[in-house]
Formats: structure tokens, sequence, C-alpha cells
């Protein structure tokens, strides 16, 4: 049986509007693995599940070759198709405890969670992203953004469950989000966008977690 992989402090979530389609959003994700990006989510509501296995298989090719996890967010039955490495609930969607036995017990679960209630809805799960830690870019909401504030009183609530910051997440951020407990961060526009490079945001999280309240692997 395989161990459950530790996990990532930063992951990438697709949305292929950001690269001009899903063949650029390919190139895009196999720049960000070559220069060290370890985990990725793929999120594209838009596709209808074929052409979504389709770029996952594409996808998953290029996290083989570079040891990085693959999860899908909301279809289970295309990560299984796959092969994924886990998969990311959003709200709204079956609860940990109900997909466990569904899936492979090495699988990486993730809750996509914007209060405390939410959260208390997570167990069996492994981690969550938190969102909006800022207003995103990805697309509008109505929600307050939760900032470093609201981010701390989340981690206070999660009973030790690792939180990623989402929304609206830049490499300046990262600081902030770890100060206040989170275990790391996720974003799509931030590390999608053209020309934007990896390294600083490594480096900020190789920096900020070495005094992070969440400092120890949950892994």
């Amino acid at each position: 049986m395989s161990a459950r992989p530790l996990l990532p402090r930063l992951f990438a979530i697709t949305d292929s509007r950001f690269c001009g389609g899903p063949d650029a959003l390919v190139t895009r994700v196999g720049s960000l693995l070559e220069e060290g990006l370890r985990a990725v989510i793929l999120r594209e509501k838009d596709l209808r599940p074929r052409d979504l296995h389709a770029l996952g298989r594409r996808l998953l090719v290029l996290c083989r070759q570079r040891e990085a996890l693959l999860l899908v967010n909301d279809r289970i039955d295309v990560a299984l198709a796959l092969g994924a490495d886990g998969i990311q609930l959003p709200g709204g969607s079956l609860a940990p405890l109900v997909v466990r036995p569904m899936i492979p017990p090495h699988w990486l679960v993730g809750c996509s969670c914007h209060d405390a209630r939410q959260l208390r809805e997570t167990t069996g799960a492994d981690f969550a992203l938190v969102s909006p830690y800022r207003q995103p870019g990805s697309h509008p909401t109505e929600q307050a953004p939760l900032g470093e504030e609201g981010l701390r009183r989340l981690v206070g609530a999660a009973r030790g469950l690792p939180l990623l910051a989402l929304g609206g997440i830049e490499q300046e951020d990262i600081p902030g989000a770890l100060a206040a407990g989170a275990w790391g961060v996720a974003a799509i526009s931030g590390l999608l966008r053209p020309g934007a490079s990896l390294s600083p945001w490594l480096q900020r999280l190789a920096m900020a977690g070495k005094n992070s309240p969440a400092s120890s692997s949950p892994g």
C-alpha cells in the first residue's frame, strides 16, 4: 500500500482561460513544474468529462516526470480514470468521509471552505483551501476577503487541519498567510499568467515557512 504523500505548501490551480486555452495551459504548467512546482489541481469547470480527462492525461504525464502531484477538482470519476493523486471537494460536494471508501487510501483529499461552519464538515480531509484571502483575479465574488485576521480565525477553527490560502494570492501574500497559521497557499492567476516566475514564490515559502506556526509537516 502506498503511503499518503506529504502535503506541499504550494498548489497551482488550473484555469485555461488565463493561458489562452488547454494547449497553452499544458505548456505553462510544464514550465512551472520545471521550476519546482510539486502540486497541481485540475479545475476546468467548462470542460466536458471526456475533454477534462484528455487534458488531465497530458498534465499527469508532466507531473509524473517531475514527481509532482495531480489532484482533480470535484470529478471523482475523472480522477479515478486518470489514476490521479487526490481529489479537491468544492463546497456542496460529498463529505470526505463519504468519499474515502471510494478512492485509493493514499489519495490526498482537500476541501474548499469559506467559513468555520464549512471547516467543521471536513472530517476525513487532509487539508482545506480557504478563500477568498483577497479579491480573486480569476472570478468575482461577493464574499469579503479574509485577509490575515480572517485567516487566523479560520486556522483556530480548523482543529489542526492544514489550511492553504486561496483567492487573489500573489507571492507578496505568502509571509502574511503563513504568519497567520496557514500551511501554504494556492494560486490561479498569480501562477498561470504568462511570464510569471515560480522562483520568488518558492523563496518566500522557504523563508516564511521557517517561522510559521504551521512549520511541522502534516504529512
